[in-house]
């Protein structure tokens, strides 16, 4: 046996041994090697326990959410269950709390002020404040500086109110928030179905479906010669500096007439989409639900509801997403031009009252004359056309009144001629025959057309 392992042996490949003994170099970059390693490690181990907390936070905190979702449920129910078991005189004193009646009667006024007067509430407002005795709101003086405007804006919001709601305005805390919140929840709803009927407002215009009905019609506006015209937005329109008195406010974009301002067929079709709802330019007369200015109890139109009509004409022409005091993509000042049409209108009121009662009283109109608030309309629109003399028109017989029990003169009055007053049966392709002498609405009643740059109206053009 001992031979045979032997003979094994010595017929096997001897192991061949390292002839060369490491250096010290490479010794220490094996240990570099395994401190990488072994810090690698740790870091991994450390991210690993870092996204281990925080699924456990995670987790924690979806937990406790679903536990007090399962608790106001269970809550919700035992309330809803203890009402039932109420007496019915009992149950209408829970849901007819005096603060819930007055939160409610507080946010239907803010719907028609929207509506009706102003879409943005205006600045520095609240709290609202008892008028003096005598207060007279068509007073130019109230409205010559700011501080008195803002007066006049308070009187006038006040006397727009009931009167069972005047004792708390200037009482209750909360009214200016609850109002505020009111007006701001409104006008996406008076815009939608406006928004939603924009390329049939706009097909008299000829410009293109794909401009409202693409998924970029956004971007193709804002890039859109035409559209760019009709905003008086393209080089060489008005210099450098942008006019809220764009082409689409007047019924010939092409040959834009001064006195015609806010005459439009455009601003016809959104008014009686605001009124009557979005099935009123298909014919459709009847079966659907009411329009938004129906439900308030219109019967014609105010300077706020043509102003309304006004910015809504230029929105719906530019690149903006919503619709917001400026515009996130265009920069365009909404709320200042708002502003400024109401302004521009209460001007037409005062100044137009003179010149439209001498036509009334002379046969022989001198049409070349015009009066100082025309002539800064044609300077703006940078145009050689003439004023066209006022129409001698009956007195008109139809007033929109939205709350004749409570709102002022001052603040209601807006006749039409008696031929057009809002009516469902009416072609929406009338002209918005205002009677001009009869508007009346707040606002600096000069005889000087509102400055545009007493309004931070300066404004690139965009080539």
């Amino acid at each position: 046996m001992f031979l045979r392992m032997r003979e094994w042996t010595q017929t096997q490949p001897q192991a061949r041994l390292p002839t060369k003994q490491p250096s010290s170099s490479d010794s220490d970059q094996m240990l570099a090697e395994i401190q990488s390693d072994t810090s690698g490690s740790e870091q991994l181990d450390d991210l690993g326990g870092i996204l281990t907390l925080r699924r456990q936070a995670l987790g924690t905190t979806q937990l406790a959410y679903s536990k007090l979702h399962i608790e106001m449920k269970k809550l919700q129910t035992d309330y809803n269950s203890l009402l039932s078991t109420l007496p019915q005189n009992c149950k209408r004193a829970v849901e007819n709390n005096l603060n819930m009646m007055l939160d409610n009667n507080i946010a239907a006024q803010a719907k028609k002020y929207c509506f009706f007067y102003h879409f943005w509430v205006p600045k520095d407002v609240f709290l609202l404040m008892i008028p003096p005795p005598g207060y007279d709101l068509n007073d130019p003086a109230h409205w010559s500086t700011p501080e008195s405007r803002i007066i006049s804006l308070k009187v006038e919001l006040y006397s727009m109110l009931p009167s069972d709601l005047k004792a708390r305005a200037t009482t209750y805390s909360n009214f200016g928030c609850v109002f505020s919140n009111a007006v701001g929840a409104e006008r996406p709803n008076i815009l939608k179905p406006v928004k939603d009927n924009a390329q049939q407002l706009f097909v008299h215009l000829g410009l293109s479906a794909d401009l409202f009905a693409a998924e970029n019609s956004r971007i193709l506006r804002g890039s859109n010669e035409d559209v760019k015209a009709l905003l008086k937005m393209h080089p060489g329109s008005v210099g450098t500096h942008y006019t809220p008195l764009s082409l689409i406010l007047f019924p010939k974009p092409d040959a834009p007439v001064a006195r015609d301002l806010f005459k439009s067929q455009l601003l016809v079709n959104i008014i009686c989409v605001m009124v009557f709802g979005k099935g009123v330019l298909t014919g459709k007369q009847r079966g659907g639900p009411q329009g938004r200015g129906q439900k308030l109890g219109i019967s014609g139109a105010s300077a706020g509801l043509i102003a309304i009509a006004a910015t809504f004409a230029q929105y719906l022409l530019l690149s903006d997403h919503e619709l917001t005091t400026i515009g996130a993509e265009s920069r365009l000042k909404y709320q200042d031009d708002f502003e400024y049409f109401i302004e521009l209108l209460s001007v037409w009121n005062t100044s137009s009252c003179a010149s439209t009662n001498t036509a009334l009283d002379s046969s022989n109109v001198d049409a070349s004359v015009a009066p100082t608030w025309e002539s800064d309309i044609l300077a703006q629109l940078n145009g050689p056309q003439q004023p066209t003399p006022p129409s001698h028109t009956p007195p008109p017989d139809s007033s929109f009144d939205p709350n004749p029990a409570s709102a002022s003169h001052h603040m209601s009055e807006a006749t039409w001629d008696s031929s057009v007053v809002i009516s469902q049966t009416n072609s929406v392709s009338l002209a918005l025959l205002v009677n001009v002498a009869n508007l009346s609405l707040g606002g600096s009643q000069t005889s000087v057309l509102p400055s545009i740059s007493a309004h931070g109206r300066e404004f690139s053009v965009r080539g």
